[in-house]
């Protein structure tokens, strides 16, 4: 599952649950610890914007964390030894 929520894949296929089974057990889920926003909005069009604007900067830095990340992890699956690559991938998958 993409933890964002934007997709899910659900089967009874045997062969995908064991290896689903498998990553689940060697590759942890990374956790940030990075304390919630502590913001509170009003309700308004003023505010709204604002809060829009905020996000909508955000998506740019979001998708090039993400998409270094992408190129790390292949540099980790190309390079093992490299255990830097692993350590860039985890930073890079938090900030994204």
């Amino acid at each position: 599952m993409d933890q964002d929520s934007d997709s899910l894949y659900v089967t009874d296929n045997k062969a995908i649950a064991e290896h689903a089974q498998y990553c689940y057990e060697h590759y942890h889920t990374i956790v940030n610890n990075i304390p919630k926003e502590s913001n509170h909005y009003d309700s308004n069009l003023k505010t709204f914007a604002r809060v829009d604007n905020k996000f909508s900067g955000s998506r740019r830095t979001i998708g090039e964390s993400s998409n270094l990340a992408q190129i790390c992890l292949s540099y980790a699956q190309s390079w093992p030894e490299e255990k830097k690559y692993d350590d860039y991938c985890s930073i890079l998958s938090v900030l994204a």
